[in-house]
């Protein structure tokens, strides 16, 4: 009778057990965490980021260091445009080293622009020269035309840039003619190292000076 009794007090311990034991293998829940939105979407793993989405263009602009060089290399040809820019043994450097002269050439061109802007805002007969128009009226284009000095520079810089570019394809077109008509007087009238092979640059260095 005892044996039987000792029995079913384990068998209903061990029920009672039970659910505490099915308990502790769940994870606990936060009671702070607020419920999950059902109308939100999923989110997009191929969606690209802001970062990504906005990228530059990677000198793409006409204005760019390398889209100018590309011009150049097409007006000088490619065994003309590395034997000006090229600097190490097989000048395939010539790319890289054209992109970082037009690049001082921009800064150089911004750096000017800003200094004649500077005097145009303190001319004080700027009004008079246009149209009755203050600097502000003149280069502004936001609403109160606080944007106008940076206006101001950015156009006197891509008129400088764009007028040395000109010069500069005029000078690689000029220098391309002369060299085909006659290879080797050409390079004796330009070429001032050893073995004359700066000879296209010189001449276009030296036509760009002359005015064309």
């Amino acid at each position: 009778m005892n044996k039987t009794r000792a029995t079913l007090i384990a068998a209903a311990f061990a029920v009672l057990s039970l659910p505490a034991l099915a308990t502790a293998d769940q994870p606990v829940s936060n009671p702070h965490k607020p419920p999950a939105n059902p109308h939100k979407p999923a989110s997009n793993p191929h969606t690209p980021t802001s970062s990504r989405a906005s990228a530059p263009s990677g000198g793409n602009s006409a204005n760019s260091p390398a889209a100018q060089c590309r011009a150049e290399r097409t007006a000088m040809g490619e065994a003309n445009f590395k034997s000006t820019y090229g600097t190490n043994r097989n000048r395939s450097n010539a790319f890289g080293k054209c992109v970082s002269r037009q690049s001082a050439r921009q800064a150089a061109a911004r750096e000017s622009a800003s200094r004649t802007c500077r005097a145009e805002r303190a001319d004080p007969n700027f009004a008079t020269a246009h149209g009755g128009k203050t600097f502000a009226q003149f280069y502004g284009t936001n609403a109160n035309d606080r944007n106008a000095f940076g206006k101001c520079v950015s156009r006197q810089a891509r008129a400088t840039t764009a007028a040395q570019q000109h010069a500069q394809l005029t000078a690689a077109a000029t220098c391309r003619a002369e060299q085909r008509s006659d290879p080797a007087a050409f390079k004796v009238k330009y070429g001032t190292n050893r073995n004359r092979s700066n000879a296209f640059g010189k001449c276009v260095s030296k036509t760009v000076r002359a005015g064309g």
